[in-house]
């Protein structure tokens, strides 16, 4: 695949990632406006289900090796900086409510949520993506390991999702979540990709357009498929996956077929992991503002988002990632 097509989901990548802090910033504001009404924070939501989809496209182009190589992989991308950034979060919360939560704890440094008889949030709370992407991640390494692990992970997945249907099992509201559906969109479009390859900037801009509109005209349930209990438990998943998993789905389509160059919009995929995890830390506080319209509050508090989120790639999240690549590129000494 290209340089610039690989752009190109980057692009993708920032703008599900601004998104995410649209659909927070705009639900804010206590009172209503032309924007803080509901809508655009709906639709804005579904960045996350572009990000599941592009999670899907990425393993399969980029899977390869042994499948502890490709784990250790994963886990450097993204286990240092969510592990550094949940620190701030545990903080807050702990002043706020003068406990540690253990549950929510674990589920922050374990990536699972399932504890029990109740699914636990991490203290970042839009970690619950994360939950769902190390169990992909362990999928895929299995079946890099060995192919016919993909026919015993998708029987494991039926079963599953019978299972959470038939007793609502903790357990198997992660496991048998439809939200992992997502992913295996992504899977399904490079597959395609791999084989048909849609070099025509047409098709690939009616896709993008197709998408972005059906998330504009389909039913948002007033908020309803981003309410996250719902969603962790299996409740709402379905419709989301209906309603903004196929959207997502021709939007990351056709990025595949558009080339991109170098912009500000690819820095923005660069820095969207660090924008994703670090633009709600203390976002609420903004509603100590004095009185203001509520357009104007929620594009403060995206400005807010968006540059904490930022800082965070500049200053955290490079120079962690350029340690640990030097930490990996640097020879073992000899032993004596």
């Amino acid at each position: 695949m290209s340089r610039n097509r690989i752009l190109s989901l980057q692009v993708v990548r920032g703008l599900a990632a601004a998104s995410v802090v649209v659909a927070h910033a705009f639900r804010v504001p206590a009172t209503e406006g032309f924007l803080v009404d509901g809508r655009l924070a709906n639709i804005a939501a579904a960045g996350v289900d572009v990000f599941f989809v592009l999670s899907g496209v990425i393993i399969f182009l980029v899977a390869g090796g042994s499948p502890s190589a490709f784990m250790r992989r994963r886990f450097l991308r993204v286990m240092p900086l969510y592990y550094v950034a949940t620190i701030p979060y545990i903080v807050v919360a702990v002043l706020a409510s003068g406990v540690i939560e253990p549950d929510r704890l674990a589920t922050s440094y374990l990536f699972w949520g399932a504890w029990g008889d109740r699914i636990s949030v991490p203290y970042i709370a839009v970690g619950w993506t994360l939950n769902f992407e190390m169990l992909f991640y362990l999928s895929a390494a299995l079946v890099i390991w060995a192919r016919h692990w993909a026919l015993v992970l998708i029987a494991v997945y039926a079963a599953a999702w019978f299972g959470r249907v038939q007793w609502g099992w903790p357990v198997l509201q992660v496991i048998g979540n439809p939200i992992i559906l997502e992913f295996l969109m992504g899977v399904a479009i490079a597959a395609l990709w791999r084989r048909w390859q849609w070099n025509s900037r047409a098709l690939a801009w009616t896709m993008v357009i197709a998408g972005v509109a059906a998330l504009i005209a389909l039913p948002s349930r007033d908020g309803a498929l981003m309410w996250m209990p719902d969603v962790l438990n299996g409740k709402v998943a379905f419709e989301r996956v209906v309603w903004w998993g196929i959207p997502a789905a021709l939007i990351v389509a056709g990025a595949l077929g558009i080339e991109a160059r170098k912009s500000f919009l690819t820095y923005l995929g660069d820095a969207s992991y660090s924008v994703y995890l670090g633009h709600s830390l203390l976002m609420s506080a903004f509603l100590r503002l004095p009185p203001m319209q509520a357009d104007i509050l929620a594009l403060i508090i995206f400005t807010y988002g968006m540059t904490i989120g930022i800082a965070l790639h500049e200053f955290v999240e490079k120079p962690l990632l350029a340690y640990l690549h030097r930490r990996r590129a640097s020879p073992q000494l000899a032993p004596a």
